[in-house]
């Protein structure tokens, strides 16, 4: 058990790796939106693997999902700002950065709040891991999906 920091060790060196990919494929003509995009979708679609974490069989199975759950997060964190500058333009990128930051630390207050009550209520930390995923879709769809849809009529 004491081992885990240590193994920690390799993941920080990954660090740089990310950023470092993005501007070689930038530089190779790519756009930042793109590039930009392809890593923050990676980066979420990885981090899915701590999703299995509360339902691993053992500690170590579990310790090893949150592991490339956390080297996700590096592959999308690398990236997310600049889609926001992207989006942002130069005058108002210091205003959308200050409202990403309101809302992550938000959920730095909430999500602990959520689940203890959660674990309280079901007595395990399975919903608690599931429910921020259903909760994302939910909110994709109400904000994110337009049904203003013209099929040509």
């Amino acid at each position: 058990m004491a081992l885990w920091p240590l193994l920690e060790l390799p993941l920080w060196s990954l660090r740089p790796l990310p950023p470092t990919l993005s501007e070689a494929w930038i530089g190779r003509g790519a756009t930042p939106t793109r590039v930009g995009k392809t890593f923050v979708a990676t980066g979420f679609l990885l981090s899915t693997a701590m999703v299995g974490a509360p339902l691993a069989a053992d500690l170590h199975t579990a310790m090893a999902l949150l592991c490339v759950g956390y080297v996700a997060f590096g592959i999308l964190a690398s990236n997310h700002w600049t889609i926001t500058q992207t989006l942002a333009g130069p005058f108002a990128t210091g205003t959308w950065t200050g409202m990403q930051n309101i809302i992550g630390n938000l959920s730095g207050i909430v999500a602990p709040i959520a689940t203890g009550m959660i674990v309280k209520l079901t007595g395990s930390y399975v919903w608690a891991f599931v429910s921020p995923a259903i909760l994302a879709g939910a909110c994709s769809y109400l904000f994110l999906v337009s049904c203003a849809v013209n099929w040509g009529r």
